[in-house]
C-alpha cells in the first residue's frame, strides 16, 4: 500500500535529463532556500493525501476495534481494555504478515500511527493551535508519546511560528521523560494563566484519573497557595511598614526657618 505506480522508474520522463553535476559549481543561499522551501510544499502535498487516508484508516480501526471509546487507547488495567488493545496488537501483526507476503496492506507502524493520528485529532479537536497546524506538524507530533509533552511541542510550534524542518529538531531534542514530570506541575507554578475552559487544560486535568495521580497534585496546589499567602502577608508587612513611616514623616514638626540678620540689624 505504500508503494505505487509513482515509485516506479518506467523510463517516462526521460525527456527531462538533469544537469552534470559538476556544471553546479555554485549553490547560494538563495538556491537552497527554494529547493527547501520546494522539498517543504512537496511533503505537504503528498502527506496530505496519505495523512487523509490514514485518518479513515483509523477511524475504521477506531470505531470497530475500541467502540469509539478514547479511554480504550490509553493504559487503563481494566479487562474489557486490555482485551480491546490485545484485539489491535492481533490486527497489527495480521496485517503486517500480510503486507510482507506481498498483500497490499499497510504494515504495523503505519496502522498504529493512523490510529494515534485520528485520536490526535479527536482529542484535540477544539484546540486552535493543533488546528492551525499543517498535516506534516501533526505527523511530526506522532514521535511524541506523552500528551503533556505533546501540548507543550504544539503551543512551541504554534507561537514561534516553527517550520516543519525546525518542528522536527524541536520535537527530536526533547527529553520527554523530563517534560512529562515537569508539565503536570506548569499550571500550579504559573496559576495566572490557568483557563478552565482551555481544551488542553481540560485533558490535563482529566487524566489524573487515579489517586495515586491526584494526591501528589492536589498537595502541590496546596503548597502552591501557602506560598502564595505567605507572600501576600509579607508584602501586606510592609505596606503596613511603610504607611506606619508616613505617618512618623506626618508627625514631625517643621521647624522655623533660620533668619539671617541684614546689615542694619547687626550694627545695632
Amino acid at each position: 500500500m505504500e508503494d505505487s505506480i509513482l515509485d516506479h522508474d518506467n523510463n517516462v520522463l526521460t525527456a527531462i535529463e538533469s544537469a552534470p553535476t559538476d556544471s553546479l559549481t555554485v549553490i547560494t543561499e538563495e538556491d537552497q532556500k527554494l529547493i527547501d522551501n520546494t522539498i517543504d510544499s512537496i511533503r505537504e502535498i503528498y502527506e496530505t493525501g496519505v495523512i487523509q487516508t490514514a485518518i479513515k484508516v483509523g477511524e475504521l480501526i477506531f470505531k470497530n476495534i475500541f467502540d469509539n471509546d478514547i479511554e480504550c487507547f490509553s493504559q487503563d488495567k481494566s479487562a474489557i481494555k486490555i482485551r480491546k488493545r490485545d484485539m489491535f496488537e492481533r490486527l497489527l501483526r495480521k496485517s503486517n504478515e500480510l503486507a510482507e507476503g506481498g498483500d497490499r496492506l499497510p504494515k504495523k507502524s503505519w496502522l498504529y500511527n493512523s490510529v494515534r493520528l485520528f485520536v490526535d485529532n479527536k482529542l484535540l479537536s477544539d484546540s486552535q493551535d493543533y488546528k492551525n497546524l499543517c498535516i506534516s506538524h501533526k505527523t511530526a507530533l506522532l514521535r511524541i508519546k506523552y500528551n503533556d509533552t505533546k501540548i507543550v511541542a504544539i503551543k512551541k510550534i504554534a507561537s514561534e511560528k516553527l517550520s516543519v524542518r525546525d518542528a522536527i529538531k524541536y520535537i527530536d531534542s526533547l527529553d520527554e521523560k523530563k517534560t512529562y514530570e515537569k508539565s503536570i506541575k506548569y499550571y500550579i507554578n504559573k496559576p495566572e494563566i490557568i483557563n478552565i475552559d482551555d481544551t488542553l487544560f481540560k485533558e490535563k486535568i482529566n487524566s489524573l484519573n487515579t489517586d495515586a495521580k491526584k494526591e501528589p497534585v492536589l498537595s502541590g496546589c496546596k503548597k502552591r497557595i501557602a506560598d502564595i499567602k505567605e507572600l501576600i502577608g509579607s508584602y501586606e508587612k510592609n505596606i503596613r511598614n511603610l504607611e506606619i513611616l508616613m505617618d512618623r514623616i506626618e508627625e514631625v514638626k517643621m521647624k522655623e526657618p533660620r533668619r539671617v540678620k541684614n546689615k542694619t540689624e547687626k550694627a545695632e
